[in-house]
């Protein structure tokens, strides 16, 4: 079956619209790919993204319930390209990856299945203890999808059907 892909280039994006489906954008600066990007222009060459510490925290400013991330602009040759199959983790159980933390949706593809799970009101905060965890299929087992037959799943979760990729 072959990959959506867009007709023409895209120029612009901004987390929640347009496009619809951030979740598969890769944001590119000068040619290296840019991570926790909230908007992006192609033609006036700037990107807009989270900003982190030097262990890779996300950096928050604000007290209590007015907590908002910290953006930073980049600057240069910016490309916008659609990935359909997201990042691929390095994990047995796993196939890919991603956030988007503006909607708060961890998107999870589990190796062997054509279903994409999208988690919703998933916190930053977990997004970052899931990329140091030494497992990420142990980390999304204990504490995004509960042990199965056990316990109701923590978050709320809807499927996608998407391509089987044979392994």
């Amino acid at each position: 079956m072959p990959k959506p892909a867009p007709q023409e280039p895209i120029l612009y994006a901004k987390t929640g619209g347009p496009p619809v489906d951030w979740r598969f954008l890769e944001i590119f600066c000068d040619g290296v790919q840019v991570d926790r990007v909230l908007e992006a222009n192609v033609n006036e060459r700037w990107a807009k993204r989270i900003k982190v510490d030097a262990a890779g925290n996300i950096l928050l400013e604000g007290e209590g319930d007015q907590r908002a991330v910290v953006e930073e602009t980049i600057c240069g040759t910016i490309e916008i390209k659609y990935n359909f199959e997201g990042r691929v983790a390095k994990s047995s159980q796993i196939r890919s990856v991603k956030y988007d933390i503006t909607a708060r949706v961890l998107s999870v593809v589990f190796r062997g299945t054509a279903q994409r799970y999208d988690y919703e009101d998933f916190p930053p905060e977990k997004w970052a203890e899931l990329q140091a965890a030494d497992s990420i299929g142990s980390y999304i087992y204990h504490n995004v999808t509960g042990p199965r037959g056990t316990q109701t799943p923590p978050y709320k979760f809807t499927k996608t059907a998407i391509p089987l990729e044979t392994e």
